[in-house]
C-alpha cells in the first residue's frame, strides 16, 4: 500500500505511455518486467476509464454448516465457486470484477 503513495502524475503517465510489444520477451527477467508493466498499464487504463472496483457485499458467516447445506457444497472452494456462478448469472460481473474469499 505504501507504494501507491509514491505514484505521481509523472509516474502514472510514464507507465501509461510505455510501449510494449504484443508478445512477452523470451528472457525471464525481461518477461517478468514486461508482465509487471502490462499489469500496471491495465490497472491505470481501468482507472482512466473509471472501470473501478466496488465492494458489493462483505459478510461474516454466522453458521458455516448452514451455508454449505444451503448451497449444497462441501468445502470453502466450492462455496466460492458457487457464489461466483450465482453472481455471474444474476449480474454482468465476471471473475475479474470481484473477489470472493471464504474463511471458515
Amino acid at each position: 500500500m505504501a507504494a501507491f503513495t509514491q505514484l505521481t502524475d509523472n509516474v502514472i503517465f510514464n507507465i501509461r505511455g510505455t510501449q510494449l510489444s504484443d508478445n512477452p520477451p523470451e528472457d525471464i527477467e525481461e518477461k517478468r518486467r514486461w508482465e509487471d508493466i502490462k499489469e500496471a498499464k491495465d490497472i491505470i487504463e481501468r482507472i482512466f476509464r473509471r472501470d473501478l472496483f466496488h465492494c458489493m457485499y462483505e459478510s461474516q458467516a454466522r453458521v458455516p454448516r448452514d451455508l454449505r447445506k444451503h448451497l449444497g457444497v462441501d468445502d470453502n472452494a466450492d462455496i466460492e465457486a458457487t457464489v461466483l456462478e450465482r453472481i455471474k448469472i444474476e449480474t454482468h460481473l465476471t471473475e475479474k470484477d470481484i473477489i470472493i474469499k471464504v474463511n471458515i
